[in-house]
């Protein structure tokens, strides 16, 4: 794939830093493991903005999420999403025009990596130090992704008010 024009790349980090979400969904594997599921989203109740995604970028999908009533939401949602494939190849492209998600899309693109030499075609085994270190990684990584991802009031002082 051919990395699109600057303007798409720009449009595309800006939508992710308003309306997306960036990080690891921690999913259980069999019955005593947990497997770290990489996701990038763009999430919208019109579907239009969307679908303009996969026309300008030529990647990902969509899914719809229809809301239970007591929710009391009175529109579908919809999300436009990437897989790990690829997010591997759009996350280098976006991270320079991120400025909200910067730092989860740099530290999820790091566990990509780390994921790619856990594979068993590799002959990487569950029972291997190295793999166990790796792990172990990927759950810091999925830690920092989270804290990044906290709701509330944040700590550290924005570059305005230390000038004034």
């Amino acid at each position: 794939m051919r990395k699109p024009p600057a303007t798409t790349l720009a449009w595309l980090a800006a939508l992710i830093d308003g309306e997306g979400w960036v990080g690891y969904v921690k999913r259980k594997h069999k019955f005593t493991t947990y497997n770290y599921r990489a996701v990038l989203a763009v999430s919208n109740t019109e579907r239009r903005l969307l679908e303009a995604i996969i026309e300008k970028t030529g990647t990902g999908r969509i899914y719809q999420h229809n809301r239970p009533p007591h929710e009391n939401h009175k529109r579908v949602a919809y999300t436009w999403r990437l897989n790990a494939t690829e997010l591997r190849v759009w996350l280098p492209w976006l991270i320079p025009w991120l400025v909200l998600k910067k730092e989860q899309a740099q530290l999820l693109l790091a566990g990509l990596e780390i994921q790619a030499t856990l594979t068993p075609r590799l002959g990487v085994s569950s029972s291997d130090p190295a793999y166990q270190e790796a792990r172990n990684r990927r759950v810091e990584i999925a830690a920092g992704i989270k804290y990044l991802n906290r709701k509330g009031p944040r700590e550290e002082q924005s570059p305005r008010e230390g000038v004034m």
